[in-house]
């Protein structure tokens, strides 16, 4: 590829990344900027969230078309995410019903 190309090659040869200054400059929202330029602390806070996850697979969808198997890590983390809310949930909005 060339220098001047927006795309840089990852250490798997199967994913391409965008450059971060490109995420970072066509960011619509603050959800979808890349979190490399954010403090460690923020860093670490921020890839505790599902939104995280969930932006890493849309903007890898939208900026570099990919599929499942470069986004399937993300998507699993997010099933997982949700299953363990909706399982820490039932039993507190059954015990809130039943008063």
């Amino acid at each position: 590829m060339p220098n001047g190309s927006v795309y840089q090659l990852a250490s798997d040869p199967k994913i391409v990344e965008p450059r971060k200054e490109v995420l970072h400059s066509h960011s619509a929202s603050p959800s979808t900027y890349a979190i490399e330029t954010a403090g460690l602390t923020k860093q670490r806070i921020g890839k505790a969230m599902p939104l995280y996850y969930a932006a890493d697979a849309l903007r890898r969808v939208m900026m570099l078309n990919a599929g499942f198997d470069v986004i399937g890590i993300d998507l699993v983390i997010l099933i997982v995410y949700s299953i363990i809310t909706m399982a820490a949930a039932i039993p507190v909005f059954e015990k809130t019903m039943t008063r």
